[in-house]
């Protein structure tokens, strides 16, 4: 047995030899195997030129190196001796002393059949003449960038993770830079080595440079792509047999020798080729399986056709096209669609079907987020599906939703109702009635209106017909509604082009308020808001938003702050008493009878209210339905107790309100009905008793009648006299001249220290009462 220093000495003296061939310059871990052990790291990785210039006791001397580890390092040089004898091209000498793992291609030869059968590849068998052959193969017709499985035979021999990869992954590397390739063992590499070897096998012989080239198709891929150009070409379509016969049918045989036969079953029962499509659910309860796991097999469908047909999404395109622009394929195109999305798209891989985006669509209308451009969409799908291609539901949408075109871009509308009324309007373009835009009875029609009313998305005009809001300027965002502002100054541009609703409704609110005022015509509202623009950004709105257009939309943009009122006004809340707008009417009546801080007669009500509804009080008071049953306390601040009926009227006494005798705290119409409750006392018309229910009241009336102001009773002269010579108002000289509409006036806190007295009032009262 030879010791080791001669086994070196032999093998070195052979390389030698054939100084210049290529092999020396290859590192000597290229030889080296997954299962060697105790390798001379420090040499390893020195080309194997380098390493045979030294002798083995030079090699001995190295710092880390034994005896053990050289006869480690003996071996690879053996091994790479013995590839150097099966070279069939060793006498090849590299002239230009070039490094480079592979020779020149244009001195090395190719030996004839010298890629072996890719049964028998490995590489541990595999020399490096024969995998610079099978790399020279696969870069002369250009293939490496080509993924992997579109070579294999089928995919379900290769692992998933090498189906998508490039060939230049692997033949721009050397023998021993594959073995270094992380995550790449020994099985991994077989089974790439394996579809590489058939490959350059397939195309060893085809000349290179011609005016042909090679383009890889499956065999079944290839059929399909051929019959779908001459469909395309054809004046005619073909049946649905012949649909199914030669392009479902096909694709869904590609997919059963790829996945396996139960995947393609599976797949097939979710197309509905010969009958209804089924569901996840129930193809699962077939199979005796999960539908999450029927939904995981069948996502592999669209991997192997980005791998195998990556090209086929496109053709499809148009193919699908043409059969929904005949308008008499509906099965047809409900089959193509069906496919495009099970096998091309991304519905499988992502878990969402197009019946999800749908109905996510159609909640969207139902939430008034509709409509949307394009782009709008895309940003939609990306927030609620971000597993989902934008662009793939984007499809979906399209073919499923109203569009019309506007201002340059093209809108989708869901399948809502209110979505159907508002892209009739962009289409007309024309303001619409809400009788013109349904046949149905008046209750219907009214509770129309009163969706389209709160829907900010409609705006309505003053002859009650409705526009798209967008109709009149405003735009929407993912924040809320702005309006466009134009120049005060004609060529000047203002400070700044837009702003909020809510930023209008604060800036006018804050102003108004400061000022005291709470109610104004929309006229007036509408002069302030441009003031306060010109004031602040030299701009005003658009001339499309008139008065009745920005009073109805800051009425429904304020969240209530601001209410509308008949004959076109607007009031909103103070900060002394923020509960008037929240509880209507009747907090109004609180706040005026709290404010006056004593008891008034319900006649003395249509007065003081008045100043804050300013001329609305008949249409007020008609409406609080202040009866008998109403009695008691309530809920703003406020007793009501009646009177006796046709007699004396209710008297409205604020909580916490207490009888002062010494100043007779209650106002002049109170006074007015206790003079009025003395005289029927005395005629007999009522007595003590009926007034029960009201002690104050009782004691008022018998104070008076015996006090020192009492004077002697005669049919209508006491209260003649006592009006006349006590009262300081009546009921009428609450209420102020009516105020022009075209001004924002200002409220008037309640002083009834500096009330008014005409007389021809209290005659009008007298006979009111009397």
């Amino acid at each position: 047995m030879l010791s080791p220093a001669t086994r070196y000495e032999n093998a070195r003296n052979a390389f030698l030899e054939s100084k210049g061939h290529w092999l020396a310059a290859e590192p000597l871990e290229r030889w080296s195997l997954p299962s060697d052990r105790h390798l001379p790291s420090a040499l390893i990785v020195l080309p194997l030129r380098e390493v045979l210039e030294k002798p083995y006791y030079a090699l001995l001397q190295t710092k880390g190196v034994g005896e053990s580890k050289l006869e480690k390092l003996i071996v690879l040089i053996e091994r790479a001796l013995k590839e150097l004898v099966q070279s069939d091209d060793a006498s090849v000498v590299n002239t230009a002393g070039s490094e480079s793992v592979l020779p020149d291609p244009g001195v090395a030869h190719r030996p004839a059949n010298s890629i072996p059968d890719a049964e028998n590849v490995s590489l541990t068998e595999l020399t490096p003449s024969v995998w610079h052959h099978i790399c020279l193969c696969i870069k002369r017709h250009s293939l490496q960038n080509y993924p992997l499985g579109r070579f294999s035979e089928t995919l379900d021999e290769l692992p998933r993770g090498l189906w998508s990869c490039p060939l230049s992954d692997f033949v721009d590397h050397s023998i021993g830079e594959l073995k270094q390739l992380k995550g790449y063992g020994e099985q991994r590499i077989a089974s790439v080595l394996k579809v590489l070897a058939t490959t350059a096998r397939l195309v060893e012989e085809c000349p290179d440079g011609t005016h042909l080239g090679i383009k890889v198709f499956p065999a079944r891929i290839e059929r399909i792509s051929s019959w779908i150009n001459r469909v395309l070409h054809d004046d005619f379509l073909p049946d649905y047999s012949s649909l199914c016969q030669h392009f479902v049918l096909p694709l869904l045989r590609q997919l059963e020798c790829d996945l396996g036969s139960q995947p393609a079953e599976m797949i097939e029962r979710r197309l509905g080729v010969e009958s209804e499509p089924e569901t996840l659910q129930q193809i699962a309860e077939s199979f005796d399986l999960t539908r999450e796991r029927i939904r995981q097999l069948t996502l592999r469908a669209p991997e192997v056709m980005e791998v195998r047909w990556p090209e086929g999404k496109h053709l499809l395109d148009d193919f699908f096209e043409k059969f929904r622009s005949s308008g008499d394929a509906v099965r047809h195109v409900e089959l193509i669609r069906r496919t495009l999305d099970l096998l091309f798209d991304v519905e499988a891989r992502s878990g969402v079907s197009r019946d999800e985006v749908i109905q996510a669509w159609d909640t969207a209308g139902r939430y008034k987020e509709t409509p949307m451009s394009e782009n709008e969409i895309l940003v939609w799908l990306a927030g609620s599906f971000p597993e989902l291609v934008p662009s793939a539901g984007l499809k979906w949408i399209a073919s499923e939703s109203l569009s019309v075109e506007y201002e340059g871009r093209r809108l989708y509308f869901s399948n809502d109702e209110l979505d159907g009324f508002l892209h009739r309007l962009y289409d007309t373009g024309c303001a619409t009635n809400v009788n013109d835009l349904v046949d149905a009875d008046e209750r219907e029609q009214r509770n129309l209106r009163m969706k389209l009313q709160r829907d900010l998305r409609f705006s309505e005009d003053e002859d009650h017909c409705f526009l798209p809001t967008e109709f009149y300027g405003f735009t929407r965002d993912s924040v809320g509604w702005h309006v466009s502002l134009e120049s005060e100054t004609p060529g000047k541009r203002p400070k700044r082009s837009f702003i909020s609703v809510d930023c209008i409704v604060a800036a006018a609110l804050g102003g108004l308020l400061k000022a005291g005022i709470v109610d104004v015509t929309v006229w007036g509202f509408h002069r302030f808001v441009n003031e306060q623009l010109k004031g602040l950004y030299e701009a005003r709105l658009p001339d499309s938003i008139n008065a009745f257009i920005l009073g109805d939309m800051v009425v429904r943009q304020s969240g209530k702050r601001i209410c509308a009122m008949r004959r076109r006004r607007l009031r909103w809340d103070t900060n002394e008493n923020a509960t008037m707008i929240a509880k209507g009417k009747r907090g109004w009546v609180g706040f005026v009878v709290k404010q006056l801080g004593m008891p008034i007669i319900i006649d003395e009500l249509s007065g003081m209210l008045n100043e804050h509804y300013q001329d609305y009080d008949a249409y007020v008071i008609d409406q609080l339905n202040l009866d008998a049953e109403e009695e008691g306390e309530t809920d703003f601040g406020v007793s009501m107790q009646t009177g006796i009926a046709h007699k004396l009227p209710t008297v409205l006494v604020p909580d916490g309100w207490s009888l002062d005798k010494r100043v007779d705290n209650v106002s002049p119409g109170v006074r007015l009905s206790v003079a009025r409750a003395i005289s029927l006392l005395h005629e007999g018309r009522i007595s003590i008793s009926d007034l029960a229910h009201l002690p104050w009241f009782v004691e008022l009336v018998e104070r008076n009648s015996y006090g020192e102001n009492f004077q002697a009773p005669r049919k209508n002269g006491l209260v003649q006299k006592h009006m006349t010579e006590q009262l300081s108002l009546s009921l009428d000289d609450y209420g102020r001249e009516r105020p022009d509409e075209t001004k924002i006036e200002s409220t008037v806190a309640i002083n009834n220290t500096a009330l008014p007295e005409p007389q021809k009032n209290v005659d009008d009262l007298l006979q009111r009462f009397l």
